[in-house]
């Protein structure tokens, strides 16, 4: 069974996990997957991954998803494993729209 947490955890119950918001508990133990703390580098968080992607889809408005990914591997390393929530992120800022028929997200917040 899994228990997601807001920021004040302050909750002890069985050990969890979560996407890429709040705060997931994991024992005693508090990972935190948005905000980074000191000893996190910041090309290698979420919200750094996030801010490369969004200036790529800024210039070119579109772009395939395969090129959105070499964009990440290109610029973070390990930019394959946060390329994902990365993406989720800026879906809930409403700042990137998926457009299926051609497997292309495009930029969708102001110019």
């Amino acid at each position: 069974m899994r228990y997601f947490a807001s920021d004040n955890t302050s909750d002890s119950r069985a050990p969890s996990c979560s996407t890429c918001t709040g705060t997931a508990i994991l024992g005693r133990r508090r990972n935190r997957m948005l905000r980074p703390t000191k000893h996190s580098h910041p090309d290698q968080t979420v919200v750094g991954l996030a801010t490369i992607l969004l200036g790529s889809l800024k210039k070119s408005r579109l772009i395939k998803y395969d090129a959105l990914l070499a964009v990440a591997r290109k610029h973070v390393s390990g930019g394959d494993v946060l390329f994902l929530p990365a993406l989720n992120f800026l879906f809930s800022l409403g700042l990137v729209t998926y457009r299926s028929k051609t497997d292309a997200f495009e930029y969708s917040g102001a110019q």
